[in-house]
């Protein structure tokens, strides 16, 4: 396929200094700027942080001509990526006044109190308006998962049968929960904005670990049979699960 090149701009980032010089990448990723970042690494690797930055990190020997193939090469999955990202950040609008948890749209109610609370059964949130934001909302929503989150493990854990030893609280970034040989598990706090339906299905997986410590067909047949809803929650995270660990 022919294509037609007109002068665009590749934004390359060293430390210390930026250069800005004529290129057609733009052509491929429909005027999307790629900031080009030359490190001491063995392998290229490319990062779509949000809708508007993607970065291309190569090594210091890649010429001008390996990064346009590589660019070429790799088009179709960057703009799929770009799409995903698109779609998760456009997924909820809220206004000033919501919040997102368990899956729903709370409603900031302001009240001239100390401590702030969650109100689950009628979604919404009471306190002054600086408790819902910033570090003071993450430590009020860290303080109700690590009630929440162990309660509801040890509620499955009861109905279908498991045994379970110590159960941690944690901020990750990259994984939703674990479970040791020893059956300790440990929870994303995370797990507290996504619906129940997600939330439940990450408590069985772990759950289900207790009994086999792979990822094989006995460890899915029985995750199926304690969780009616393994592929809604897999599309679900698909979708939107990297957005919410990315949060911190």
């Amino acid at each position: 396929m022919l294509l037609l090149k007109a002068p665009r701009f590749l934004f390359i980032s060293i430390p210390f200094c930026t250069f800005v010089f004529s290129h057609t990448i733009f052509d491929v990723l429909q005027s999307i700027p790629i900031t080009l970042i030359r490190k001491k690494v063995k392998n290229a690797r490319i990062v779509v942080k949000n809708s508007t930055t993607v970065e291309l990190i190569v090594p210091h020997r890649y010429s001008e001509l390996h990064v346009d193939n590589l660019v070429e090469s790799k088009r179709d999955w960057i703009l799929r990526a770009l799409e995903k990202v698109k779609s998760r950040e456009n997924a909820v609008q809220l206004q000033e006044n919501e919040r997102f948890i368990r899956g729903k749209i709370f409603i900031i109610h302001e009240r001239f109190i100390d401590t702030p609370f969650i109100d689950y059964e009628h979604a919404r949130l009471y306190g002054r308006s600086e408790h819902f934001v910033g570090n003071k909302f993450i430590t009020l929503l860290k303080k109700e998962a690590k009630v929440f989150l162990p309660k509801r493990l040890r509620e499955l854990a009861d109905e279908f049968g498991f045994r379970i030893n110590k159960i941690s609280i944690r901020s990750q970034s990259t994984r939703w929960g674990s479970c040791s040989s020893d059956k300790n598990i440990s929870l994303n706090w995370k797990l507290l904005l996504v619906p129940p339906f997600v939330c439940d299905y990450v408590l069985l997986h772990e759950l289900v670990h207790t009994e086999h410590l792979n990822h094989s067909e006995h460890f899915w047949k029985r995750l199926s049979e304690v969780c009616p809803y393994v592929t809604q929650s897999h599309q679900w995270q698909k979708q939107f699960g990297r957005a919410v660990l990315q949060l911190h």
